[in-house]
């Protein structure tokens, strides 16, 4: 039996979730390889771009991270869980002026 994404190749929900339990799972680069392509055919949830900064700020890699809360932020700019993951980036930065 042929899995959702084999029948439906450009479904950007169902690759979202193939990345979020990519990301859970600890398989971050597959994760981004997923998640990277449900935004190409989709950015206007800011639950990818926020899943996909999660993975950065993880890894490290903060100014990616910023980056994309700050994409989910514009969309959605109530966005909690965005804006307390930027804060404690910017505090392990020691940018207290944006925490």
């Amino acid at each position: 039996m042929p899995c959702l994404l084999q029948l439906f190749p450009k479904d950007h929900k169902a690759i979202y979730q193939k990345g979020v339990v990519q990301k859970e799972q600890g398989k971050y680069i597959d994760a981004l390889q997923s998640l990277n392509r449900a935004l190409e055919l989709y950015s206007g949830d800011p639950a990818y771009f926020s899943s996909r900064g999660e993975i950065y700020a993880a890894t490290s890699m903060h100014a990616y991270a910023v980056k994309d809360f700050g994409m989910a932020l514009d969309l959605d700019p109530e966005n909690i869980a965005c804006l307390t993951q930027l804060g404690i980036i910017y505090v392990e930065q020691k940018d207290y002026p944006n925490a």
